[in-house]
């Protein structure tokens, strides 16, 4: 989202990577006739037709570059191509990073736009990163815990705690302003705690709900004013469309050919039907 948005491409490139099956796991170029398919029903996403190295497989790319690293294969992953080194997998640093200022003379769009406050203004920067926090421990991270609870019990009682929040951040959105086109959770203006909400929204409504089994309202009808952000930021530009950062049905199939994603928690409660409508209401 945020190379697309700042217009970072000239300074960082996109590799796309799919989720895989089994023991292969996450790859950028599909070798198997599963995987063959996977990159066929994703029509709309963006393919790198010469990943770094021409490695086809995560598990090769980390063994190549980090062959000391024995934690979990995963994505995201920024990596210099100069140095040949991973430098970060953790995807909140490396979008702090993107936002910053040593990124600045890289933007070719949105070059005026600072999404985090100023390192100078230490009040503004404590506020921001509180509820950068909260979003990750009350939503982002919030949804895994309820697909990986262990009992029923806990499963309840964590889908009504993310609700609740919900509930207080549509709430914020709207007495933010009167007018919906300007409604954000920080001081009337886009900053990087909506990003965050944004991404977890959307996923919730296309993802989470259905292969998670957290079922309950749609943001859609119960939460509008969350829902008003996210259409809002599809139609950033680069955001959405062919070749875009952000792509409903790509979402929507990644939680549906995940095995990793299946295999989590011990509810057993039925599979919700595959959504039909890859693209709700302001998403088309």
């Amino acid at each position: 989202f945020l190379v697309k948005y700042y217009g970072l491409e000239d300074a960082i490139q996109i590799v796309r990577t799919f989720p895989g099956n089994g023991d292969d796991g996450w790859f950028l170029k599909p070798k198997s006739e599963w995987e063959k398919t996977i990159v066929e029903g994703n029509s709309d996403a963006f393919v790198d037709t010469d990943p770094v190295d021409d490695v086809s497989h995560m598990r090769d790319f980390y063994a190549a570059k980090a062959p000391e690293y024995d934690g979990k294969i995963t994505v995201p992953v920024l990596f210099d191509k100069k140095t040949g080194k991973i430098i970060s997998t953790d995807s909140m640093s490396m979008a702090k990073a993107l936002c910053g200022k040593g990124m600045r003379a890289a933007r070719t769009r949105n070059k005026d736009v600072e999404l985090l406050p100023s390192a100078d203004d230490a009040a503004a920067t404590e506020a921001m990163n509180k509820l950068v926090n909260e979003l990750s421990a009350e939503v982002t991270s919030k949804v895994y815990k309820i697909h990986g609870s262990p009992t029923q019990a806990e499963h309840n009682k964590l889908t009504e705690e993310l609700f609740a929040t919900f509930g207080k951040l549509d709430k914020m959105l709207a007495d933010s302003n009167a007018d919906s086109a300007k409604q954000f959770l920080v001081g009337g203006k886009m900053s990087f705690a909506d990003t965050i909400l944004f991404h977890t929204a959307i996923r919730f409504e296309l993802g989470y709900r259905w292969r998670f089994n957290i079922g309950g309202d749609s943001l859609i009808d119960k939460y509008p004013a969350v829902w008003n952000l996210v259409t809002r930021f599809m139609a950033i530009e680069g955001i959405s469309g062919k070749g875009g950062s952000v792509l409903p049905k790509d979402i929507t199939r990644f939680f549906w050919t995940s095995a990793s994603l299946a295999k989590m928690g011990a509810v057993k409660t039925p599979v919700p039907t595959l959504p039909t409508m890859f693209t709700p209401t302001g998403l088309a």
